[in-house]
Protein backbone atom coordinates (compact mmCIF):
# COMPACT_ATOMS: atom_id res chain seq x y z
CA UNK A 1 0.00 0.00 0.00
CA UNK A 2 2.71 2.23 1.03
CA UNK A 3 4.50 1.38 -2.71
CA UNK A 4 1.14 2.84 -4.32
CA UNK A 5 1.34 5.63 -2.37
CA UNK A 6 5.00 6.57 -3.01
CA UNK A 7 4.68 6.15 -7.26
CA UNK A 8 1.32 8.24 -6.67
CA UNK A 9 3.59 10.88 -5.01
CA UNK A 10 6.74 10.98 -7.00
CA UNK A 11 4.61 11.81 -9.66
CA UNK A 12 1.91 13.80 -8.48
CA UNK A 13 4.85 15.49 -6.90
CA UNK A 14 7.18 15.76 -10.10
CA UNK A 15 4.30 17.32 -12.06
CA UNK A 16 2.99 19.90 -9.79
CA UNK A 17 5.85 21.18 -7.43
CA UNK A 18 9.74 20.76 -7.38
CA UNK A 19 10.61 18.56 -4.59
CA UNK A 20 13.90 19.59 -2.86
CA UNK A 21 15.42 16.18 -1.73
CA UNK A 22 17.49 18.68 0.69
CA UNK A 23 14.57 19.88 2.26
CA UNK A 24 13.28 16.28 2.63
CA UNK A 25 16.35 14.69 3.59
CA UNK A 26 16.39 17.26 6.68
CA UNK A 27 12.64 16.81 7.57
CA UNK A 28 13.76 13.18 7.96
CA UNK A 29 15.81 14.43 10.49
CA UNK A 30 13.98 16.78 12.16
CA UNK A 31 11.21 14.24 12.72
CA UNK A 32 13.27 11.37 14.06
CA UNK A 33 14.78 13.28 16.35
CA UNK A 34 10.96 13.16 18.10
CA UNK A 35 11.64 9.84 18.79
CA UNK A 36 14.61 10.63 21.29
CA UNK A 37 12.80 13.71 22.61
CA UNK A 38 13.96 16.02 20.61
CA UNK A 39 11.44 18.60 19.97
CA UNK A 40 12.06 20.98 17.99
CA UNK A 41 9.59 23.93 16.64
CA UNK A 42 7.87 22.89 13.88
CA UNK A 43 7.52 26.96 11.89
CA UNK A 44 9.87 25.35 9.50
CA UNK A 45 8.69 22.51 8.77
CA UNK A 46 5.08 23.69 8.35
CA UNK A 47 6.47 26.22 5.97
CA UNK A 48 8.56 23.73 3.73
CA UNK A 49 5.87 21.13 3.62
CA UNK A 50 2.95 24.12 3.00
CA UNK A 51 5.50 25.62 -0.09
CA UNK A 52 4.98 21.92 -1.49
CA UNK A 53 9.01 21.52 -1.27
CA UNK A 54 8.55 18.01 0.48
CA UNK A 55 5.77 16.90 -1.95
CA UNK A 56 2.10 16.80 -2.04
CA UNK A 57 1.03 13.57 -0.19
CA UNK A 58 3.09 15.33 2.78
CA UNK A 59 1.18 18.16 2.23
CA UNK A 60 -1.80 16.25 2.30
CA UNK A 61 -0.60 14.24 5.61
CA UNK A 62 1.14 16.94 6.92
CA UNK A 63 -2.04 18.34 9.02
CA UNK A 64 -3.09 15.07 10.93
CA UNK A 65 0.02 13.78 11.61
CA UNK A 66 1.38 17.01 12.93
CA UNK A 67 -1.04 16.36 16.38
CA UNK A 68 1.42 13.42 17.10
CA UNK A 69 4.08 15.69 17.20
CA UNK A 70 1.96 18.43 19.01
CA UNK A 71 1.27 16.08 21.70
CA UNK A 72 4.85 14.72 22.18
CA UNK A 73 5.97 18.21 22.49
CA UNK A 74 3.90 19.20 24.90
CA UNK A 75 4.78 16.55 27.57
CA UNK A 76 7.67 18.58 29.06
CA UNK A 77 5.35 21.30 30.04
CA UNK A 78 3.22 18.91 32.06
CA UNK A 79 6.70 17.39 34.50
CA UNK A 80 7.24 20.39 37.09
CA UNK A 81 10.91 19.53 36.74
CA UNK A 82 11.36 19.23 32.61
CA UNK A 83 9.45 22.78 32.34
CA UNK A 84 12.10 24.42 34.90
CA UNK A 85 15.22 22.84 32.47
CA UNK A 86 12.80 24.05 29.38
CA UNK A 87 12.62 28.03 30.78
CA UNK A 88 16.26 27.96 31.74
CA UNK A 89 17.68 27.17 28.15
CA UNK A 90 15.11 29.39 26.22
CA UNK A 91 16.30 32.40 29.36
CA UNK A 92 20.06 31.11 28.37
CA UNK A 93 19.24 31.45 24.54
CA UNK A 94 17.68 34.89 24.91
CA UNK A 95 21.06 35.77 26.72
CA UNK A 96 22.94 34.52 24.27
CA UNK A 97 21.15 36.08 21.25
CA UNK A 98 21.50 39.81 23.24
CA UNK A 99 25.22 39.56 23.82
CA UNK A 100 26.09 38.26 20.08
CA UNK A 101 24.15 41.36 19.02
CA UNK A 102 26.09 43.71 21.49
CA UNK A 103 29.10 41.90 20.01
CA UNK A 104 28.99 42.11 16.57
CA UNK A 105 27.58 46.07 17.16
CA UNK A 106 31.06 46.50 19.28
CA UNK A 107 32.78 44.22 16.26
CA UNK A 108 31.15 46.44 13.66
CA UNK A 109 32.57 50.07 15.96
CA UNK A 110 35.32 48.87 16.16
CA UNK A 111 36.29 48.43 12.35
CA UNK A 112 34.29 51.42 10.70
CA UNK A 113 35.76 54.02 13.84
CA UNK A 114 38.49 52.57 15.11
CA UNK A 115 41.15 55.03 14.84
CA UNK A 116 38.47 57.98 17.02
CA UNK A 117 37.78 55.63 19.24
CA UNK A 118 41.61 54.93 20.07
CA UNK A 119 42.09 58.21 20.56
CA UNK A 120 39.21 58.52 23.09
CA UNK A 121 38.13 57.01 26.47
CA UNK A 122 35.98 54.65 24.89
CA UNK A 123 38.44 52.71 23.93
CA UNK A 124 38.95 51.09 27.27
CA UNK A 125 35.19 50.99 27.86
CA UNK A 126 34.81 48.78 24.84
CA UNK A 127 37.69 46.29 25.55
CA UNK A 128 35.40 45.90 29.46
CA UNK A 129 32.26 45.91 28.12
CA UNK A 130 33.16 43.32 24.67
CA UNK A 131 35.09 40.69 27.45
CA UNK A 132 32.05 39.77 29.65
CA UNK A 133 29.61 40.30 26.34
CA UNK A 134 31.57 37.27 24.81
CA UNK A 135 32.30 34.86 27.76
CA UNK A 136 28.18 35.11 28.48
CA UNK A 137 27.65 34.85 24.87
CA UNK A 138 29.91 31.56 25.45
CA UNK A 139 28.45 30.31 28.00
CA UNK A 140 24.83 31.10 27.15
CA UNK A 141 25.13 28.81 23.61
CA UNK A 142 27.18 26.04 25.37
CA UNK A 143 24.37 25.85 28.44
CA UNK A 144 21.30 25.65 25.14
CA UNK A 145 22.61 21.85 24.20
CA UNK A 146 23.74 20.44 27.61
CA UNK A 147 20.10 21.69 29.22
CA UNK A 148 19.03 19.84 26.18
CA UNK A 149 20.64 16.94 27.05
CA UNK A 150 19.32 17.14 30.28
CA UNK A 151 15.67 17.80 29.52
CA UNK A 152 15.85 14.93 27.19
CA UNK A 153 17.43 12.61 30.01
CA UNK A 154 14.36 13.52 32.10
CA UNK A 155 11.93 12.81 29.98
CA UNK A 156 13.80 9.17 28.65
CA UNK A 157 13.51 8.31 32.57
CA UNK A 158 9.35 9.28 32.38
CA UNK A 159 8.67 7.08 29.44
CA UNK A 160 10.32 4.55 30.82
CA UNK A 161 8.05 4.82 34.05
CA UNK A 162 5.15 5.30 32.04
CA UNK A 163 5.60 3.55 28.32
CA UNK A 164 1.70 3.50 27.98
CA UNK A 165 1.94 7.55 27.57
CA UNK A 166 4.56 7.40 24.68
CA UNK A 167 4.49 4.75 23.16
CA UNK A 168 1.88 4.94 21.16
CA UNK A 169 2.46 8.50 19.39
CA UNK A 170 6.42 7.41 19.31
CA UNK A 171 5.23 4.48 16.73
CA UNK A 172 3.56 6.41 14.33
CA UNK A 173 6.35 9.05 14.13
CA UNK A 174 8.48 6.18 13.06
CA UNK A 175 5.96 4.90 10.42
CA UNK A 176 5.90 8.34 8.87
CA UNK A 177 9.35 8.36 9.13
CA UNK A 178 9.68 5.26 7.57
CA UNK A 179 7.49 6.92 4.57
CA UNK A 180 9.34 9.65 4.25
CA UNK A 181 12.46 7.59 3.75
CA UNK A 182 11.30 5.34 0.92
CA UNK A 183 9.31 8.24 -0.49
CA UNK A 184 13.00 9.99 -0.12
CA UNK A 185 14.80 6.69 -2.23
CA UNK A 186 12.13 6.68 -4.88
CA UNK A 187 13.17 10.38 -5.32
CA UNK A 188 16.87 9.66 -5.71
CA UNK A 189 16.16 6.51 -8.22
CA UNK A 190 14.14 9.22 -10.16
CA UNK A 191 15.87 11.84 -10.08
CA UNK A 192 18.93 9.29 -10.81
CA UNK A 193 21.09 11.00 -7.75
CA UNK A 194 23.52 9.50 -6.05
CA UNK A 195 23.05 7.92 -2.74
CA UNK A 196 26.41 8.52 -0.90
CA UNK A 197 26.08 12.17 -1.81
CA UNK A 198 22.69 12.54 -0.35
CA UNK A 199 23.23 10.94 2.82
CA UNK A 200 20.74 11.51 5.35
CA UNK A 201 21.07 12.19 9.85
CA UNK A 202 19.41 10.07 12.33
CA UNK A 203 18.99 9.49 15.37
CA UNK A 204 17.35 6.14 15.55
CA UNK A 205 18.70 3.46 12.85
CA UNK A 206 15.91 0.94 12.92
CA UNK A 207 14.51 1.76 9.43
CA UNK A 208 14.08 -0.09 6.62
CA UNK A 209 16.33 0.77 3.76
CA UNK A 210 19.21 2.31 4.95
CA UNK A 211 23.08 1.70 5.42
CA UNK A 212 25.29 3.72 8.43
CA UNK A 213 27.81 4.67 7.11
CA UNK A 214 29.21 6.72 10.13
CA UNK A 215 27.89 5.71 14.15
CA UNK A 216 27.03 8.21 16.45
CA UNK A 217 29.60 9.18 19.19
CA UNK A 218 29.69 11.01 22.74
CA UNK A 219 29.66 14.16 21.38
CA UNK A 220 27.89 13.68 18.03
CA UNK A 221 24.35 12.26 18.85
CA UNK A 222 23.02 11.28 15.14
CA UNK A 223 24.25 8.38 13.14
CA UNK A 224 24.90 9.04 9.01
CA UNK A 225 22.77 6.84 7.01
CA UNK A 226 22.93 6.47 3.16
CA UNK A 227 19.35 5.44 1.70
CA UNK A 228 19.19 2.21 -0.56
CA UNK A 229 17.83 2.24 -3.91
CA UNK A 230 15.86 -0.16 -4.52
Amino acid sequence: MRRGKEKKELEAGRRSVSVDLEVLANLITLLDGYRVNYFVDLKWADKVISDGKTGLKVKSEWKDFRKTLVKMAALPKSLSHVSKLWRIQQYTLFLGTIFSTIIMIIFAITIFAYRTIAQTQYHSLIIYISIPAFCIMFGAFIAKPLLGYMISKEIDKYCEAHPEKFGVLRIKVKKFVQYLIDLYSAYLKRFKENPERRAIQLYNVDYRGIKVVKRAGRIRKHHTAVVKIS
